[in-house]
Order: C-alpha cells, then sequence, then structure tokens
C-alpha cells in the first residue's frame, strides 16, 4: 500500500471513530443548547404535589424516579434585550425553543410503569418565556416556563446563578447562553416543577437538580473539522511525494 493510500485509510477510520454516528441535528443560531438530570422529590412548601402521573387511566407514583431531558432556544435579535425587565418571549425567537423531559420509572423500583416516559414542548397559545431575575451579586435565576404537548401540563425551570459570574445587576439582565448556564448557575440551587392545571394532585416536583451541561455538537460539525484536518495531512503528504519523485527515490 503506498504512503497516499496509507494515510487515507488511516484517516478515514479516525473520520469513523471521532465522528461517531451522524446526527441530524444543528445548534446553528441557538443561543442555549442545555441538557439537565434531576430525582424527583417532595416540595414541603406545596401540600398539592404528590408526585403521581396518570398514563392510560393508571395512576403511578414518581417519587425517586430519576428525570433527564434538553432545552434550547435562540438570541434575541440585537438591540432588543430588555435589561429593564428580564423578560424575553421566548417562541418568538428563531430558532424555536424547545423542552424535553423523560421519566424512568426503573430508578425507584418502579417497574409497573412504563419506561422512558416522555413529553416536550409544544407550541400554543401559552408562549414559552424566560424570565432572568437579579436580587444580589450572588443571587440571579432564569424561569423558563411554557406548555407540554400535553395540553394540561405546564413546566418550569427556575436556575439559580449563585456565583456572581455573567455581569448580571439590575441593568443588565441579559439572557444567558449555553457557557453561562453550565459554568455560573448551580444545578443544587435549581428545581423543576411540572404543574397539570386542574389536576394539583398530579403535580411533580425535582427539588434540585443534578447536572446541568451542555448539549454535544452534532457530529456533521466535527465531520468538517476533522476533513479539513484530513485535508491538510493529503497536501502535505502530496508535497512529500513529489520531493520523492524529484530525488528519484522510492515512494513505496
Amino acid at each position: 500500500m503506498t504512503i497516499r493510500a496509507r494515510v487515507l485509510f488511516h484517516s478515514a477510520a479516525l473520520l469513523a471513530l471521532v465522528a461517531g454516528p451522524f446526527i441530524p441535528a444543528s445548534s446553528a443560531g441557538l443561543l442555549a443548547s442545555v441538557a439537565y438530570t434531576g430525582t424527583i422529590g417532595t416540595d414541603t412548601n406545596n401540600t398539592n404535589i404528590t408526585d403521581t402521573v396518570t398514563i392510560n387511566g393508571i395512576s403511578y407514583s414518581v417519587l425517586g424516579d430519576a428525570v433527564s431531558g434538553t432545552f434550547t432556544y435562540g438570541a434575541p435579535a440585537s438591540g432588543s434585550n430588555p435589561n429593564s425587565t428580564g423578560t424575553y418571549t421566548l417562541s418568538s425567537l428563531s430558532p424555536a425553543p424547545t423542552f424535553t423531559f423523560t421519566i424512568t420509572g426503573i430508578a425507584a423500583g418502579n417497574s409497573t410503569m412504563p419506561l422512558n416516559f416522555t413529553d416536550k414542548y409544544v407550541a400554543n397559545s401559552t408562549a414559552y418565556q424566560g424570565q432572568v431575575t437579579w436580587t444580589s451579586s450572588t443571587n440571579t435565576t432564569l424561569s423558563l416556563t411554557g406548555p407540554m404537548a400535553n395540553t394540561n401540563v405546564l413546566f418550569d425551570l427556575y436556575l439559580a446563578n449563585t456565583t456572581g459570574g455573567g455581569g448580571y445587576s439590575t441593568k443588565n439582565l441579559t439572557l444567558p447562553g449555553t457557557s453561562t448556564i453550565t459554568s455560573d448557575f448551580n444545578p443544587s440551587a435549581s428545581n423543576l416543577l411540572f404543574d397539570f392545571i386542574g389536576f394539583n394532585s398530579e403535580d411533580f416536583y425535582i427539588p434540585q437538580l443534578s447536572t446541568l451541561v451542555a448539549l454535544p455538537e452534532p457530529s456533521s460539525l466535527v465531520i468538517v473539522s476533522l476533513t479539513s484536518a484530513i485535508g491538510a495531512v493529503g497536501y502535505s503528504v502530496s508535497k512529500w511525494r513529489k520531493r520523492r519523485i524529484a530525488s528519484g527515490a522510492s515512494i513505496a
């Protein structure tokens, strides 16, 4: 096998290993793209929350079950940042915002509940809202609220920035991006509530999140980067090959 063939073969192998399966998703235009995890618990301040859900007419306790999900939203247009109020209608931004969650019933030994019970944000007459609030140098919060596919359910994600990072103040209530959320917002001081409107006995609550991490970039972006690197390697090998030919040396 020639040097050029060997380089191309190993380059292709490296591309396949690093890039992994192609993920047909795009983070283009997104300000925030974050994954979260947590565990369903209790809220001693709200006796209406009993941590149950009803699936196909059967009520299941989800107390102690694991929850995971994602949320994304786009960036406001330049100059449209409402610094005075910190209120953002995320559903009017592009790309359209998303919110998903999955309950894994088996985490609490709830083997009778269907696994991977999922739901997601769906646009309707109720807007997907974001509210940034500053009360002190170590207390800035972001609240995300909106409707799920079941129109009787609203999510309320409360994220707390306890580090003082991000430069927030009464005059700076900028909508945070991925890096600010994952570095300055504290999962253990954040929580998530699902409100089944009209069915208070079915609300459930995550009193603190376990993780807030950036969603990985789609593999297509990795492929572009690796292709550029491989092209550079191929160009160097080509120059080396021409020098070998000019000197009369073997290139096999």
